[in-house]
């Protein structure tokens, strides 16, 4: 948990970064499918969805392991201790979980690139 901490401490700067090529995906997305063009549009959408993609997952990266919960200090009491550790179980959870969607979106990556590109 450490470690993803401090990555993500060292992309925060990078955040609005990757707002702005979310947009820019949709964007694409949008012009994309509203173009008459129909010979080459599918590699632009198989495109633009990865970017939109790895964009959302690199924001959703960076916000979620930018603050690591804390231990509870010496004299609080059984609720705050309570807080604190439930907290911290909902952050691990989060972490399960973006590990999961990562693995889910590097396969669907390949997938894509495979099938969707040539």
């Amino acid at each position: 948990m450490e470690r993803l901490h401090r990555i993500a401490k060292r992309l925060y700067p990078f955040r609005t970064s990757a707002i702005i090529l979310a947009f820019f995906a949709i964007a694409l997305f949008a012009a994309v499918t509203l173009s008459g063009a129909r010979n080459q549009s599918q590699v632009w959408l198989f495109a633009s969805a990865l970017l939109l993609m790895w964009s959302l997952l690199l924001t959703l990266f960076i916000y979620s392991f930018s603050s690591v919960i804390g231990k509870a200090p010496k004299g609080a009491n059984i609720f705050t201790k309570i807080r604190l550790w439930l907290l911290s179980g909902v952050q691990k959870a989060i972490m399960w979980l973006f590990l999961l969607v990562f693995f889910a979106s590097v396969l669907m990556t390949f997938r894509l690139i495979n099938f969707g590109f040539f």
